[in-house]
């Protein structure tokens, strides 16, 4: 059986979009394997969420982000720590500081290079763009919820507990009503259920559901998928 390549999963980052006043989300235009990036900005320091997949991906959201600092601190999250999110993190080594919640640091510790074997063997567009790529190494853990004072703007990185991943974190916006929520929510796809043995086995549908209905009780303004249309 012939299978068609997989498209070649670019960030578009001339695509961004303001979605409220210093908060910016580079769409992945329903691309397959391009997340959804958020650059979301205070008075003294900017975060990014997501790297996209490999380096010349990460080089683009990192410049762009850089453009948007202009000057102030950068700091990098990932929702989780899957490849197409995670794994250009080694660009933003000196230039940002990379914190994820322990879950996700241990998933990335345990499972980073069996996902990025298996990524490679997704096809030669995946793999050219997984080439050089290292697992990425946190700069910064915490065990629970992670409030990022930003300058005028609190970020806060909540772990969910196990859903799509053991690590699972979403990223919420209070001031601007914004939840980022990674591969937890999906719009115009569906979810992907990870049980990919012997890489991993650790994605829990009850867990997921329960995490859901946990996000959809704090009723955010608009919602920031993994993957998709901006909700």
């Amino acid at each position: 059986m012939n299978h068609e390549p997989l498209p070649d999963p670019a960030v578009q980052v001339s695509g961004a979009q303001e979605i409220a006043p210093g908060l910016l989300v580079i769409p992945n235009h329903r691309a397959g394997l391009v997340p959804n990036i958020g650059v979301i900005g205070g008075t003294r320091a900017v975060l990014v969420v997501e790297t996209g997949i490999g380096t010349a991906n990460a080089e683009q959201v990192l410049a762009f982000a850089s453009e948007v600092a202009r000057g102030r601190r950068l700091y990098l999250t990932t929702t989780h720590f899957h490849p197409e999110h995670a794994f250009g993190a080694q660009v933003f080594a000196g230039a940002a500081t990379y914190l994820v919640n322990r879950a996700q640091a241990d998933d990335l510790r345990t499972k980073g290079q069996g996902y990025l074997e298996m990524f490679r063997g997704l096809g030669e567009t995946v793999a050219r763009r997984l080439d050089g790529v290292t697992v990425p190494v946190p700069d910064l853990v915490y065990d629970d919820v992670h409030d990022l004072d930003l300058g005028g703007r609190t970020v806060r990185l909540r772990p969910t507990g196990r859903g799509h991943t053991r690590g699972d974190q979403v990223v919420e916006v209070p001031d601007a009503g914004v939840l980022f929520t990674g591969d937890l929510a999906e719009t115009g796809q569906f979810a992907i259920f990870p049980w990919f043995p012997p890489y991993d086995t650790d994605v829990s549908g009850v867990g997921w559901l329960a995490v859901l209905d946990r996000l959809a009780a704090t009723a955010p303004r608009t919602v920031v998928p993994g993957h998709g249309d901006l909700g």
